[in-house]
């Protein structure tokens, strides 16, 4: 996941419209520090799904025993970098795309990186470096999205509608070349990962 903190990113722009969108990521970048007791899921890394109790806090982490593992069992989770989302947690949102959680969880680094990048003294400029490492990303895990479908994602973070055209066609011109140089390289067709339940784990 790209290393970004978390904590530094409370009330920007497109995080506070990513949680109106549904975001559950936006949610967990917002929310206070949980409590013992509390109710929490991952949404990041290998642990992505996993829900438990926090039953410990310490200084930049929380200690979580997850439901499915017998008493006793206990994950040490950093919160400046992994993304755990307070009950009650969020339904999926109607723009989410149907991969898994983690891999949704990386697209969602990717774009708050580009986010941080692309917005000067509150304009947005273009920049299609940022956008390639994402695409390079999607292309590399095989992931089941479409150029329309990437663009919804990022219409519900608040980025500039004038963006769509110039995404969309960014996206199917780099599909095309990378499809062209896997077949190239492997002899093979390129094909993508079959679509799941969106955010499942």
């Amino acid at each position: 996941m790209v290393q970004i903190d978390n904590k530094s990113l409370r009330n920007n722009l497109w995080i506070e419209k990513g949680i109106v969108s549904g975001c559950p990521f936006c949610k967990a970048l917002n929310a206070d520090l949980p409590n013992i007791g509390d109710k929490v899921r991952v949404l990041s890394d290998f642990m992505a799904g996993l829900i438990g109790e926090v039953v410990k806090l310490r200084p930049n982490e929380i200690i979580v025993h997850f439901f499915h593992d017998p008493p006793g069992y206990e994950y040490r989770i950093l919160t400046k970098y992994n993304l755990v989302e307070p009950s009650p947690f969020s339904p999926v949102p109607s723009w989410a795309p149907l991969i898994l959680l983690r891999h949704a969880a990386e697209i969602h680094s990717h774009l708050i990186n580009i986010c941080n990048e692309c917005l000067y003294d509150g304009k947005w400029k273009f920049k299609i470096t940022n956008l390639l490492v994402l695409i390079v990303y999607i292309w590399r895990k095989r992931l089941p999205i479409e150029a329309t479908e990437l663009w919804s994602i990022f219409e519900a973070h608040g980025l500039p509608s004038r963006w769509k055209n110039r995404l969309i066609l960014l996206y199917k011109k780099c599909d095309d070349v990378l499809r062209i140089y896997h077949f190239m390289d492997t002899g093979r067709n390129y094909r993508k990962i079959k679509k799941v339940s969106p955010f499942s784990s």
